[in-house]
């Protein structure tokens, strides 16, 4: 199998593994599952634990291919979690998020973070633990999704992940209705006076 290359040491090499395990998962629900039953998790959850000091090289061409090569792994994953119980499951089980998450921020270029916000939308939706596990960036979703500095795709991907979870949705109803009624209390008290 090919899955093992993901922890090979040379760039092009994970590259070249990541380009055909992301092909294998598109190719729908049965291929996901086989590639999933091989044990295609195991080394691309490592892989993506790997990703907290990738970033921190200096050479532009490095970073480059880092950039690329956590891309892939985001987009490979979100593959497979729209296909497979069982890698969502998984996905629950590992501490994956704690990992992912930072990428949803300035650390990486905007198609990283395109990718890491889909794959967290993939993960939330309809999951309640990956929504639970979201719940406590519910302000950095809010301000990637507001600011008008952001890329337009990480701002669409950030709306995305808050529209896909429940819970996020009615934490946000929650947070926008008592900023309205402190707002309608001001504005009351200002009439008043």
């Amino acid at each position: 199998m090919i899955a093992p290359f993901l922890l090979e040491s040379d760039p092009v090499l994970v590259s070249a593994a990541m380009g055909c395990l992301y092909n294998l998962s598109s190719q729908g629900a049965d291929t996901v599952d086989h590639i999933v039953s091989q044990d295609i998790l195991t080394p691309l959850l490592s892989l993506m634990t790997q990703f907290s000091g990738i970033l921190s090289v200096e050479d532009k061409m490095k970073r480059a291919q880092s950039e690329r090569i956590i891309e892939d792994s985001f987009n490979l994953a979100r593959n497979i979690l729209q296909e497979s119980e069982d890698a969502l499951e998984t996905f629950n089980t590992s501490s994956i998020l704690s990992n992912i998450t930072p990428f949803m921020t300035d650390i990486a270029g905007a198609r990283v973070r395109v990718s890491c916000l889909q794959l967290l939308a993939t993960a939330s939706q309809g999951n309640p633990r990956g929504q639970e596990a979201l719940a406590s960036h519910l302000n950095t979703l809010t301000s990637l999704a507001a600011s008008q500095e952001t890329d337009l795709g990480v701002r669409i991907s950030a709306a995305l992940v808050m529209a896909s979870s429940d819970k996020l949705i009615s934490d946000e109803k929650v947070k926008l209705s008592k900023e309205v009624s402190i707002k309608k209390s001001k504005s009351i008290n200002c009439r008043l006076l």
